[in-house]
């Protein structure tokens, strides 16, 4: 039956008998104690901890403790409801009782109950429902019995009873070998956030008792399901660069540094290389890391080194104290795979074999979990592959794998990529781009990181979102195929580019006889957690910024697509809209980047958790479908960028040349001299700074170019054309990611003052246009008539027409001397000086796209002087001769039949694989013709085009003078002194 308190008038509490745990009947737990002896000596205190143990698991419901009815004290239970709670010393939290309705009734919520009790005492019940609380498997729990009725005058303190000792009671061993309530307290200042778990001395204001009232009785329910089956061991398995790498004796080394020089040092003995972070923290090219490098078959090691044992304390310190707080004990149920990260993933299956068998052995488990992360899921993957290894493997838990592979590899290989930034892993170290290219040149992994065969099936270039990795229109190989390259154009560029062939088909094999598979799991569950809506790289896009005077700069443009920052969502994934090769039983996003999915207190490991324990409770941030990139692209073609929120923290380049992301949810990216930052749409306000102090190229102006990202794909872009800010200048603007419309620039021609003009946005694009890439064709019609060797008789009338079928014409420019003057094209226009007239013509689309410039010499026909009349001179006594010639060269607009009154010159396209936009005709620029006029970065050879002009030029002081003034720009060779500009005919060698 239940009573309530008030009707009780004489109420002694001998607390004894037992504490039960009542609950749903998916509470599990250990008992504390199993002591069944009588009880005897009184113990009175404000309240007692009981250490609870850390193998309890299900949902709390209530609390029930038996006590003693003789005591007379009505005020023994004042509070208890309202101060009685459980403790997870593990997160350093309470859980507190449901009071009742009444909260004027400090007995409101207890449950006082007889029935089957034994005479003279009863059970008192605490509720715990309405907080629905999840044990956490591994967690140490205490609960605070206590009145706390501190005002009452000692009056609200309760009396336990402590169990009897050994035979006829007192003295004695301790008979509680479980557990047991240790520890009480009676000065109400025992603290449960301090208090140290199984203390054997005061502590934290806790009183601990060494007298016959060591142990006060409690046991938990009998009535408990039985505990859980012990866990199988938890095997977790880093990427790249996540294993420490050491010194195996005393080395000498001294070799090429990769950049034209030497570099030597001399290493000791077990000296931690991977990572040594002071090294890593100098500025310079850090060479220190050469010693890493494998030798050119990409197996051998350039010196003798070993792991330490260890995993990297940068990426993964969080991994250890991970699983030690879930109740794992490192050595016996939780294991790290440390490899060498350099070599063939492959050749990490044995000693993974051995070391599963060494869990199984410590654990008397026959399966192991693998929780693994990066790369480390291409080493997982691979070893389950084997079917009889797979059957070793109960769960597989896999965070950001690239499984295809990641565009991210493919920078770190052929620009390199600091590890200031991130290499599958956001990990701040310092190490310069140029270190990292060095390194990964033989390395296997590098090139088993590169996207895979299979990678090209999800991202097929069939949109925007699904683009290829790599997009050629600068022809960097000089194979004359341009545009976006499939998987064997994109092996064939690598090929041309001299990279290391041997090691490449390293990566092929691997992903040849593992892609196939993916979905094949034979037997092992595979769970997947993958980060999502973060700027990842999706596309490298090789392409030119052209200027005038003629100024062709190499530039390179990155296409952001949905992912985790680093890997790209469908290669974590394996699975898109229309294809699934996952083999995943589930598939959790999250939205956080590839470095912060092994954080421990972050979202992805405790979904991790929650699969490892089996209870299905998720963080409300995992979703079931992918999370969608939205927000703001900024690309600068050149010059610094500089992002800040209103807290004044920073993206961008520091004073060191390392890339600084301090502001929330904004990422800053390099690529070559173009700077790009991405600000997703729930970022909060930034001002963007851009300057050009070190202008990187001879250009007067710079480009910005501003991306915004809907649902995964670009929905709109918005340029800036021809931002003439100067070294001492800056443009200033502020980018609300939230809202819809453009910001107006504001340009400081001197960034010490106030004075600022506003810039407008050139154009603006929206829908599938949004990404053109494509520059535009001009074509040229000259009306005229001709002699019959092709000099024009009269003044020719001009007509342009620029062609683009995607964002449209912005305008057409011509010059008519060389680039020093640029006109706008609007009309028809007419050409009359008598002589060689060179034109020059590009256009210009609405995204920017610019057309290499085409140039055309014509030539009017000079009217013939009057002959003069003789004059007859006297016959000098002596001669000074001298003698002066011109030599020169060009190109005619056409090559009609005399008679034709007008010719027309247009670029044509040549039809490629993958190409769409690839010129056939070999148009001159400032008339030096090219060979491939998509690459026209050939080397030139100075020396032997000066040599053959020393027959061309004669010889007096003023052209000696001017001989000097050779001047080479953008592939172009010029002539320059006292502004006058002469352009010598020269093609380029291939």
């Amino acid at each position: 039956m239940n009573i309530k308190l008030p009707f009780r008038q004489y109420i002694r509490l001998t607390f004894v008998v037992g504490l039960f745990v009542i609950s749903t009947s998916n509470i599990s737990a250990v008992s504390v104690a199993e002591q069944t002896q009588a009880w005897s000596d009184p113990l009175t205190v404000w309240g007692a901890l009981q250490e609870l143990g850390n193998n309890l698991s299900g949902t709390a419901s209530s609390f029930t403790f038996r006590v003693s009815t003789s005591r007379t004290n009505l005020n023994q239970f004042d509070f208890t409801t309202r101060n009685t709670r459980i403790y997870d010393k593990n997160n350093n939290s309470y859980i507190i009782g449901c009071p009742g309705t009444n909260h004027n009734d400090p007995l409101d919520g207890l449950t006082f109950t007889t029935t089957g009790v034994p005479i003279g005492y009863e059970d008192v019940t605490i509720d715990f429902s309405c907080r629905n609380y999840n044990f956490i498997p591994g967690h140490r729990y205490l609960i605070l019995i206590t009145n706390a009725n501190n005002g009452n005058a000692g009056s609200g303190k309760i009396l336990f009873t402590s169990a009897a000792y050994g035979p006829g009671g007192h003295g004695g061993s301790d008979l509680f070998s479980g557990g047991g309530l240790r520890y009480a307290f009676d000065n109400g200042f025992c603290n449960a956030s301090q208090y140290i778990w199984n203390s054997q001395t005061s502590n934290s204001g806790c009183n601990v008792f060494s007298s016959t009232k060591d142990d006060l009785y409690f046991i938990l329910s009998n009535t408990s399901p039985p505990p859980p089956p012990p866990r199988l061991p938890v095997i977790f398995i880093p990427g790249i660069g996540g294993s420490e790498i050491k010194a195996s004796q005393d080395i000498i080394w001294s070799a090429q540094d990769g950049h034209g020089g030497t570099y030597s040092h001399a290493y000791s003995s077990n000296e931690k290389i991977w990572v040594n972070q002071d090294k890593a923290a100098e500025l310079g090219n850090d060479d220190y890391f050469d010693i890493l490098r494998l030798k050119t078959d990409g197996q051998t090691p350039e010196a003798a080194l070993s792991l330490t044992g260890d995993l990297t304390s940068f990426g993964y310190s969080d991994i250890d104290s991970f699983f030690t707080g879930m109740g794992y004990e490192k050595g016996k149920n939780f294991f790290t795979f440390p490899y060498d990260w350099r070599k063939d993933v492959r050749n990490t299956k044995d000693s993974l074999d051995n070391l599963i068998e060494t869990a199984k052995t410590a654990s008397g488990q026959s399966q192991v979990n693998l929780v693994v992360h990066s790369m480390g899921g291409l080493v997982a993957r691979y070893y389950i592959s084997d079917a009889s290894k797979a059957a070793k493997v109960n769960k597989l838990i896999e965070l950001g794998v690239p499984h295809l592979g990641a565009v991210d590899t493919t920078k770190a290989l052929m620009y390199g990529k600091p590890l200031g930034r991130q290499i599958l892993g956001d990990f701040y170290l310092g190490v310069p781009a140029s270190e990292v290219k060095d390194i990964f040149q033989n390395l296997p992994t590098a090139f088993q990181l590169l996207p895979s065969k299979t990678y090209f099936d999800f991202y097929n270039n069939s949109s925007q979102n699904q683009p290829y990795p790599f997009k050629d229109d600068r022809d960097i190989d000089n194979n004359k195929i341009t545009g976006s390259l499939d998987y064997d154009q994109t092996k064939t560029l690598i090929s041309n580019l001299a990279y290391n062939m041997i090691v490449f088909v390293f990566g092929e094999t691997l992903h040849s006889s593992l892609d196939p598979i993916l979905n094949q799991t034979n037997g092992t569950k595979i769970y997947e957690v993958i980060g999502s809506s973060q700027p990842t790289l999706g596309q490298i896009h090789e392409t030119w910024w052209i200027t005038w005077p003629v100024n062709i700069i190499p530039k390179i443009d990155e296409i952001f697509i949905n992912g985790d920052g680093t890997v790209p969502l469908y290669s974590a994934s394996l699975k898109s809209d229309s294809l699934d090769i996952s083999g995943a039983i589930k598939i959790y996003y999250v939205e956080q980047k590839h470095s912060d999915l092994v954080s421990s207190s972050g979202i992805a490991m405790q979904t991790v958790k929650a699969i490892l324990n089996d209870d299905n409770s998720f963080p409300v941030e995992v979703k079931d479908e992918r999370i969608v990139l939205e927000g703001e692209q900024i690309s600068l073609d050149d010059g610094e960028l500089d992002l800040y929120d209103d807290q004044n923290r920073h993206c961008g380049l520091n004073d060191k040349g390392e890339i600084e992301e301090n502001i929330p949810d904004v990422s800053c990216i390099t690529s070559g001299n173009t700077k790009h930052a991405f600000v997703k749409k729930k970022a909060a306000k930034v001002k963007v700074k851009t300057t050009r102090k070190n202008p990187s190229n001879n250009s007067k102006t710079t480009n910005l170019k501003k991306r915004t990202y809907k649902q995964d794909k670009i929905s709109k872009t918005t340029i800036y054309k021809d931002i003439a800010v100067p070294q001492v200048g800056k443009v200033e603007f502020t980018l609300d990611p939230a809202l819809d419309t453009s910001p107006s620039l504001n340009f400081y021609p001197d960034s010490s003052s106030e004075i600022n003009v506003p810039i407008s946005p050139t154009s603006e694009i929206t829908g599938s246009a949004a990404l053109d890439q494509t520059p535009p064709v001009t074509n040229i019609q000259i009306s005229g008539t001709k002699d019959f060797s092709g000099v024009y008789t009269e003044p020719v009338t001009v007509t342009l027409t620029g062609n683009d079928t995607e964002s449209g014409i912005l305008r057409i420019e011509y010059s008519l001397d060389n680039g020093q003057t640029v006109h706008i094209y609007s009309n028809p226009f007419i050409i009359s000086t008598p002589g060689k007239t060179t034109l020059q013509i590009k256009s210009i689309d609405n995204l920017g796209n610019e057309e290499i410039p085409q140039s055309i010499t014509i030539e009017i026909a000079i009217p013939p002087s009057p002959t003069p009349t003789p004059i007859p001179t006297q016959t000098p006594t002596s001669t000074i001769s001298s003698g002066t010639s011109s030599n020169s060269t060009s190109s005619t607009a056409s090559t009609s039949e005399m008679g034709s009154d007008s010719s027309e010159v247009s670029s044509r396209s040549e039809t490629t694989n993958q190409s769409s936009n690839s010129i056939l005709s070999t148009p001159d620029v400032l008339g030096v013709t090219f060979q491939n006029p998509n690459h026209i970065s050939d080397q030139i050879n100075i020396s032997k085009i000066l040599e053959e002009q020393k027959n061309l030029i004669p010889k007096n002081s003023a052209n000696e003078f001017l001989g000097g003034l050779l001047i080479v720009s953008g592939g172009i060779i010029t002539l320059a002194s006292f502004g006058l500009l002469a352009t010598f005919l020269k093609k380029i060698p291939k």
